[in-house]
């Protein structure tokens, strides 16, 4: 009656299960909007056993078992209760941490990463839209922008493959507020290079606010980071496109940039929402940047309240040199450009990749191969679905001849059961190999939704598969 929170250690064979702050079970079927409650209570007895793995806090005291009265039919329900009360335990809209009583958070990560196969959850993630950096010397960097105060970067570290990180630590300054965009990389003579956008206020944004891209660096053997200076003006929302080229080291960063002149959509003609793709370049380690004379654009074909246009592109370099671009789209596909060197693009073509109004994500691997990342859901039952299809599975490919053929589109996250407002699910991932040749992922957007997980990429290549749930 007393526990601070609960915990379901296996799978309802139906419903799920929530703990009200009445002592009530709440139960919820799948496929029906009728709830059924069971009272706690003393009339009955269900015998349980007590999982106490990860748990070091509970104490030998609190193995106990709790009497239930059952009103529903329930299959194998674990009990378990974590310790004394805390403030505001069991309020209703506490978040769940990977709460599903279904999938992969069912699925134990091993004790250690070499032993990593299937995707598991390694340990949450702080916050939205962080970048994952595995360094020359095998090190695992997560950085972010640090929250509340939104005015600074933060750094975790991970030594052993991403399965134990460090406390956050200061990294570097902003000179101003962030909201989430940031991506950082490592030249081949250990400078970092770092780019966030910034906040402010003034005309060339959207709605009157700006969102200006700056850049730093940190020489390998410099103490700290060089003072941010703006390098590209204006709004831009989440930065997915960085990268260094292997040949000649020229730092490519590709940003979508609001065109006031579009804010609203036009009474005829073609509409092209509110942004366009714009492409960076820098050919001296960041010290100064040109820009691309291609201007991507995507007409939209169908009126909608959604019109973003081109955005958020994603970049990876091909063996033969040229440039990759992956770019976000509403109409259920990714689109896509190539570039010789990363400085004039094409067109935007339409790209098989099934993707819902989200970003992809892509990831060189040591021997050759490459990972994408997107969230392939179509879930049309509401025409206004969040992000036109839905963001709640993170799907992982692999393509072992340059992009031509792909095996896998594998589910490697699920969004928890947690209802919040405002971004949410599984999208905005951020991939580094670790030294062991797994795969290390962060991802998500929302309270109990990022994730920090982990797979063999050799796993996206099974034909055949079981699953151990108990």
């Amino acid at each position: 009656r007393d526990a601070a929170r609960w915990h379901f250690s296996t799978q309802p064979v139906r419903p799920f299960l929530t703990l009200l702050p009445n002592n009530t079970l709440k139960t919820r079927r799948a496929r029906r909007s009728r709830r059924k409650h069971a009272q706690l209570g003393s009339q009955a007895t269900l015998t349980c056993w007590v999982n106490i793995d990860n748990m070091p806090e509970v104490d030998s005291r609190l193995r106990v078992l709790r009497d239930l009265r059952v009103s529903t039919r329930f299959l194998g329900i674990l009990l378990v209760s974590l310790g004394t009360p805390c403030a505001g335990a069991g309020a209703a809209d506490a978040p769940m941490r990977f709460g599903n009583p279904f999938g992969m958070q069912l699925r134990r990560a091993p004790a250690a990463a070499p032993a990593i196969w299937a995707p598991a959850i390694v340990r949450e993630a702080a916050t939205n839209e962080a970048c994952l950096l595995r360094r020359t010397d095998g090190t695992l960097e997560l950085y972010a922008i640090a929250k509340p105060a939104s005015d600074a970067v933060t750094v975790i570290r991970a030594r052993d493959g991403g399965f134990t990180w460090s406390e956050p630590q200061f990294a570097f300054p902003l000179p101003g507020k962030a909201y989430y965009a940031l991506q950082v990389l490592e030249g081949a003579d250990g400078t970092l290079h770092a780019v966030a956008h910034i906040l402010g206020e003034g005309p060339g944004g959207y709605r009157g606010r700006l969102y200006e891209v700056h850049y730093t660096r940190k020489a390998a053997d410099a103490i700290a980071w060089s003072a941010p200076r703006r390098i590209v003006p204006g709004y831009v929302g989440s930065i997915r496109g960085f990268i260094r080229l292997q040949r000649g080291g020229r730092l490519v960063l590709a940003v979508a940039r609001a065109i006031p002149e579009r804010e609203q959509a036009p009474p005829s003609g073609p509409d092209f929402g509110w942004n366009d793709t714009f492409v960076y370049f820098s050919d001296v380690h960041g010290a100064t940047w040109r820009q691309s004379p291609d201007q991507l654009t995507l007409e939209l074909p169908t009126p909608n309240v959604t019109r973003y246009g081109a955005i958020e592109p994603a970049l990876l370099e091909l063996r033969d040199g040229r440039v990759w671009m992956l770019v976000r789209d509403r109409g259920g596909r990714l689109w896509q450009s190539y570039s010789a060197t990363g400085e004039r693009w094409p067109a935007l073509e339409r790209s098989p990749f099934i993707s819902s109004d989200s970003p992809a994500a892509l990831l060189r691997l040591r021997d050759g191969r490459i990972v994408l990342l997107t969230n392939a859901c179509q879930n049309w039952t509401d025409p206004r679905s969040y992000a036109m299809g839905g963001r709640e599975v993170l799907h992982a490919a692999i393509s072992a001849d340059e992009g031509k053929t792909w095996r896998g589109f594998r589910e490697i996250l699920h969004e928890t059961n947690t209802a919040t407002r405002g971004d949410r699910g599984t999208a905005y991932a951020s991939a580094a190999e670790n030294s062991g040749g797994k795969v290390v992922v962060v991802s998500g957007q929302g309270e109990g939704k990022r994730a920090i997980v982990a797979f063999d990429p050799r796993w996206l290549e099974e034909t055949e598969t079981r699953d151990e749930l108990g």
